[in-house]
C-alpha cells in the first residue's frame, strides 16, 4: 500500500530521507535552513539513506560543512570506506563563486560527473549548497535562471536534488519565485510538497512503503516465536503481576514440581523457603520488581515440600495488553553449589597437606620434651614443676592436633553462633609453626575478648587460615605478620598485616579471579573461595598494598546483635 503526501500533509526531514519513505526520482527540492546543527543532522540522513539505498550520492557545501558532515557521518558508525564512495566537494569550486554567476559554466561542471553516473543506470542523490559573490548584477533573475535549468536537469536523469539556502541571506520575493520550481520545500524541521510547484507532473511523489496486512502477520509470526522461545528456555521463567504469577514456562513447573496443577495466579512468595519471615519475604518481593537486577542466591521450597538453591534476575517486561510486568527467570544451582563445595574440599586438603611438615615439626618438639621429662620419671628425679610443664606441652598438641582434624573435615554447611577472636586465635595457634619454619614471626592483637558472629567455623578459620599461608609465603626472612582483631561499626573487623613483597599495581585488580595467581604454580582458586566465603557470611573481604612494602587484608563480618 502506498500513501501519497498531499501539499497540507508534512513530514520530518530525517523521515523523508529514510530508506522506508522515498522520494521519487526526478524530485526537487528546495531547502531554507536557519539551524547549522539541524542543517547537518538532515544532511546525515540524506547521505546515509543515500548509501543504504545504493544511490550514488554527492554532497557540496563549504570545506568547513563538508568536514563537519564527514565527523558525523564517521560518527555514526559510516565505514570510512564506504564514506569514500560519497562524492564531496566545494561549493565554491563548483559554484565558480569568486566570480559572477554564469549559469551555463555551473550546470557544465556539475554535467561532467553526474551525467557518467546516471548513463550508468545508477540512481543520484545530490544535495548543493550554492555560493555566489555578493553585489553581483541580476541576482535574481540568474538564480531563477539557475533552477529552471537544474529543474530541468533533474526530470532528465531522474535525480533527487537538494538546493540549500541560508535563510538569513534569501529574500522573501527570490524564495517565492523559487518554491514555484521545487516539487518539495523543506525547513530544519518540515518537509513537504510545494503548493506552488507549476508543473503538470502528477503531485507528490512521496509514499510510505507500509503493507499493513504483511506487518501485522509477520509480528503475529515473531510473538510466536517468543513465546515459543520462552517456554522452551531450560531455566525456570515466570511473568509476574505485582508479585502474582501470570506465566509460567515448562521448567518453572518442572522446578517447582507443579506437575498438572496450576502456577498461574500463584503468588511468587509462596514458593520462598520457609524459614524466612513474612518481612523478609515482602522485602525480597519488592526487590524483583525494581530494575533489572544482578543475580541473586536465593532457597525455594517446591510444592512436595522439596528445598531449591536457586539464582534468580529480574528485568521488566511488557505483558499482554501493554501490561507492565517482570520477568524473573529462576536457574536451579544445585550442581554448582556442589562444585563449588567439592572445590573448597579440594583447597582444604590442599592446604591440610601444605602446613603437615610444619605441624609434624611443631608436635615433634614437645614430644621430645615429653619424653625427656618421662626418662627422669623412670630414674625417679621428676619434680612436681616438670608436671604442670607437661601438662601444657600435650594440651599445645592437643590443639594443633584439633585443628587439623577440623580442616581436614568435611565441611558442614550450618552456621552456629562464635567468637570470631577465638576462630583467628586458634588459626594464630596453627600457622604459628610454618611461621616459625619460615623465619617468620606471627603476632597476634586483640583489643575484644568476644565478637559473636553467626557463621561456618569451619569455613571462616579457613579464610584466616589462608590469608595467613599467604602472607607467611610473601614475607621473606626476620618478615613480620600482625594479626589484628577488633570492632568497629557493629562488625567484627580482622586485619593481617605483613611487610612483604607486596602486590605489583598493575595485577591487583585481577586479585580474587579463579585461575589468576602470583605464584608460580598457584590456581588463584584459594583467594576466590575466600571472597565467596566472606561474602555468603554478609561481610566484605578488601585489600591494601605497595610493591616492597607489605600488604593488609581487611575482612568484616558483621556482630550478632546482643
Amino acid at each position: 500500500m502506498t500513501i501519497l503526501i498531499k501539499p497540507t500533509h508534512t513530514i520530518t526531514p530525517e523521515v523523508a530521507f529514510t530508506s522506508n519513505t522515498h522520494v521519487m526520482n526526478g524530485a526537487h527540492i528546495l531547502y531554507v535552513t536557519s539551524n547549522q546543527q539541524e542543517y547537518i543532522n538532515n544532511a546525515v540522513s540524506f547521505i546515509v539513506a543515500g548509501i543504504e539505498l545504493g544511490h550514488a550520492t554527492i554532497f557540496i557545501d563549504s570545506l568547513e560543512t563538508v568536514s563537519l558532515v564527514k565527523k558525523a557521518l564517521l560518527k555514526k558508525g559510516v565505514d570510512q570506506q564506504i564514506l569514500d564512495s560519497v562524492i564531496f566537494g566545494d561549493s565554491e569550486k563548483n559554484y565558480h563563486s569568486t566570480v559572477e554567476l554564469d549559469v551555463d559554466r555551473v550546470v557544465q561542471t556539475f554535467s561532467s560527473f553526474l551525467r557518467p553516473i546516471a548513463t550508468s543506470g545508477t540512481p543520484i542523490r545530490n544535495w548543493g549548497k550554492p555560493a555566489w559573490l555578493e553585489n553581483q548584477c541580476c541576482l535574481k533573475e540568474k538564480f531563477l535562471d539557475y533552477e529552471l535549468t537544474v529543474e530541468d536537469f533533474v526530470n532528465e536523469v531522474h535525480s533527487v536534488s537538494v538546493c540549500a539556502y541560508d535563510g538569513n541571506s534569501i529574500s522573501a520575493d527570490l524564495l517565492l519565485e523559487m518554491s514555484k520550481h521545487h516539487s518539495y520545500i523543506m525547513t530544519d524541521t518540515e518537509f513537504t510538497t510545494s503548493s506552488f510547484y507549476d508543473c503538470e507532473r502528477v503531485s507528490p511523489s512521496i509514499g510510505m512503503e507500509e503493507n499493513y496486512k504483511e506487518t501485522i502477520t509477520n509480528l503475529q509470526t515473531m510473538n510466536n516465536q517468543y513465546i515459543h522461545l520462552i517456554e522452551q528456555m531450560p531455566e525456570a521463567a515466570f511473568i509476574l503481576l505485582e508479585g502474582t504469577i501470570a506465566y509460567s514456562n515448562m521448567a518453572a513447573h518442572e522446578l517447582l514440581e507443579s506437575e498438572n496443577e496450576p502456577l498461574i495466579g500463584k503468588a511468587i512468595g509462596d514458593f520462598f523457603h520457609p524459614s524466612l519471615s513474612e518481612e523478609e519475604i515482602k522485602r525480597k518481593i519488592n526487590l524483583l520488581h525494581q530494575k533489572p537486577s544482578t543475580p541473586v542466591e536465593e532457597t525455594f521450597q517446591s510444592l512436595h515440600g522439596k528445598t531449591i538453591e536457586v539464582e534468580t534476575f529480574t528485568f521488566p517486561f511488557v505483558f499482554e495488553n501493554c501490561k507492565e510486568s517482570t520477568m524473573l527467570l529462576v536457574r536451579d544451582i544445585k550442581d554448582r553449589k556442589e562444585n563449588q563445595r567439592l572445590v573448597v574440599e579440594a583447597e582444604k586438603l590442599g592446604i591440610t597437606g601444605q602446613l603437615a611438615a610444619s605441624i609434624a615439626h611443631e608436635i615433634r618438639n614437645p614430644l621430645t620434651s615429653i619424653k625427656g621429662f618421662m626418662a627422669l620419671a623412670r630414674e625417679g628425679e621428676l619434680k612436681l614443676d616438670f608436671i604442670s610443664i607437661i601438662d601444657k606441652e600435650i594440651e599445645r598438641i592437643e590443639t594443633i592436633a584439633s585443628e587439623l582434624l577440623v580442616l581436614g573435615k568435611p565441611t558442614s554447611m550450618k552456621t552456629v553462633e562464635s567468637n570470631a577472636t577465638t576462630l583467628l586465635q586458634n588459626s594464630f595457634t596453627l600457622m604459628q609453626s610454618q611461621a616459625n619454619m619460615e623465619g617468620v614471626l606471627l603476632e597476634f592483637l586483640s583489643t575484644e575478648e568476644f565478637l559473636p558472629i553467626q557463621c561456618n567455623e569451619e569455613q571462616i578459620k579457613q579464610v584466616f587460615i589462608n590469608l595467613i599461608k599467604n602472607a607467611i609465603e610473601a614475607t621473606s626472612n626476620n618478615g613480620q605478620i600482625l594479626l589484628k582483631i577488633y570492632k568497629q561499626n557493629n562488625k567484627a573487623c580482622i586485619e593481617i598485616t605483613d611487610n612483604g613483597k607486596g602486590i605489583p599495581e598493575q595485577i591487583q585488580d585481577k586479585l580474587g579471579q579463579p585461575f589468576y595467581s602470583t605464584k608460580e604454580n598457584g590456581t588463584g582458586l584459594g583467594l576466590m573461595i575466600c571472597y565467596n566465603i566472606i561474602h555468603q557470611h554478609g561481610g566484605t573481604i578488601n585489600f591494601k598494598s605497595k610493591e616492597n612494602k607489605g600488604t593488609t587484608f581487611n575482612v568484616q563480618l558483621p556482630l550478632i546483635e546482643q
